[in-house]
């Protein structure tokens, strides 16, 4: 598809892929390929649980009668959670995941 659509000239390389290593200046003579799981820098990130976590991240209750997600609902009124992987919104992992988040922690404190 390279050669047809975009460059006739190209030279692909067709070796292996190799995943991708956490240095500076890397060179690889073979295709690169990294995955969140993977990638120290996002490592304990929202993005990358598994599937089998779905349901136990995707709970929700009522608290207060706003909607939070179970894991993260506020503790004792005291210890509270804001952030894109506390939204209830389907957009997670974007701005406006973590402003929904913020937004509705705050009607706690203004009902």
């Amino acid at each position: 598809m390279i050669k047809l659509c975009y460059y006739r000239n190209a030279t692909l390389n067709e070796a292996a892929p190799v995943t991708g290593i956490d240095e500076n200046f890397a060179y690889y003579d073979a295709p690169v390929i990294q995955t969140w799981v993977h990638d120290p820098y996002s490592r304990g990130s929202y993005s990358s649980f598994g599937v089998a976590l779905n349901r136990l991240i995707d709970e929700k209750i009522q608290y207060k009668g706003l909607e939070f997600r179970a894991i993260f609902r506020p503790v004792s009124d005291r210890v509270f959670f804001i952030g894109e992987h506390t939204a209830t919104i389907t957009e997670v992992g974007t701005m406006e995941a973590a402003v929904e988040s913020a937004e509705r922690l705050a009607k706690l404190f203004t009902k």
